[in-house]
């Protein structure tokens, strides 16, 4: 039996080339370290993180988007502009200063979620790529090895996506055999993977789940936690853990409604609140808060049920130390200006309030 435990890591928005997780693994190596005494790799050899890339097919989409004269009204010539630019290699809003870098990375998810969400087939086509990805690894496995997946921001959407389709519902391309199945109860079926753990950072999920064209979210999927002593017992392709979390001032997390998931279709869900900066949605914001690292450092490295020692006052105290009032009080103003309601009432409803909310990054003083 072997005791290989894969973590496959999905990337966020933006232009993430490979080597993209190398920072996310050094921090949470660090913090390992710290917390467990593992000093030697030789120790920590039973983890092993895949990086998972699908960027490119997220530019192909763009690039569909544009040849096939689909109309997005006041966003084909943004969209145009923004794909030129990335394309040659340059963000998407020059300059360097917190609130560009801000309204850089809100664009960038807007035109990942754009041209992930615009229509299913376009989804499909990042879920293969995913697929393709995961399934090498898993076909070559042992028996007894376990997996886990850690998604951020447009990633932790792709991950729930692809984990539901994995079961019965994808259409693979001829020669890629997925014998994966749920049960009626939404247990895998004999000799499916079960995923051990599901960290969805900067949770977006289950609010993007309301503008695309699937029938599920993450409230009627069988991607949600078993737990074989709720009555009746509730099956679950996850069978350990499951966690969300977001920010009080990442603004994609509070349209992710993750406050309106069912608490007993996860583990549970944090939502954090020290501020460092006006961009709280990047990956190493959500990694660097002891209230993400903790809980995946127990899950993945520590015996069953063990905790970090003095866990709660570690997070405390980084919330109370971390944390610049002025930027979280321009946050604020900035989110009651623009506002959530409405936001989710369609696709063009939702990027257009993402391009306003960027460009008031840019109007800030």
């Amino acid at each position: 039996m072997s005791d290989m435990h894969y973590v496959f890591l999905l990337h966020g928005s933006g232009r993430n080339k490979p080597g993209w997780s190398t920072s996310f693994r050094t921090i949470l190596e660090e913090r390992v370290e710290l917390y467990t005494g593992l000093k030697s790799s030789s120790q920590r050899k039973r983890v092993e993180f895949v990086e998972i890339n699908y960027g490119d097919v997220l530019e192909q989409n763009v690039q569909r988007l544009l040849n096939g004269g689909y109309s997005l009204g006041k966003f084909n010539e943004w969209l145009q502009g923004a794909f030129d630019r990335r394309k040659n290699g340059l963000p998407l809003v020059d300059g360097a200063s917190k609130k560009e870098l801000a309204a850089n990375f809100t664009l960038e998810f807007l035109m990942d979620a754009l041209t992930y969400l615009w229509n299913p087939e376009m989804a499909r086509y990042v879920q293969l790529k995913v697929g393709s990805q995961v399934l090498n690894v898993v076909k070559e496995a042992s028996t007894g090895t376990r997996f886990s997946f850690i998604g951020h921001g447009v990633g932790t959407k792709v991950a729930f996506d692809f984990l539901h389709n994995l079961y019965g519902e994808m259409r693979y391309p001829i020669g890629m055999e997925v014998p994966f199945r749920v049960t009626p109860q939404g247990n895998p079926s004999r000799d499916s993977m079960a995923v051990s753990y599901l960290h969805l950072l900067g949770n977006a999920a289950h609010g993007l789940s309301k503008i695309d064209a699937a029938s599920f979210d993450m409230n009627n999927s069988h991607v949600r936690l078993y737990n074989r002593f709720s009555t009746p017992k509730q099956g679950g392709i996850v069978r350990l853990g499951y966690r969300t979390y977001g920010h009080r001032y990442d603004w994609l997390s509070r349209l992710g409604l993750n406050s309106l998931v069912k608490p007993n279709f996860i583990s549970g869900y944090s939502e954090l609140t020290a501020v460092t900066g006006l961009d709280m949605r990047s990956l190493e914001a959500y990694i660097n808060h002891p209230a993400v690292h903790i809980p995946i450092i127990e899950d993945l490295y520590m015996s069953r049920g063990k905790k970090v020692e003095n866990r709660n006052q570690i997070m405390g105290d980084y919330e109370t130390q971390k944390n610049i009032p002025a930027v979280a009080a321009e946050l604020s103003t900035l989110l009651s200006q623009h506002g959530e309601g409405g936001a989710l009432e369609g696709k063009i409803h939702f990027f257009d309030f993402l391009k306003r909310l960027a460009d008031a990054f840019l109007e800030l003083r």
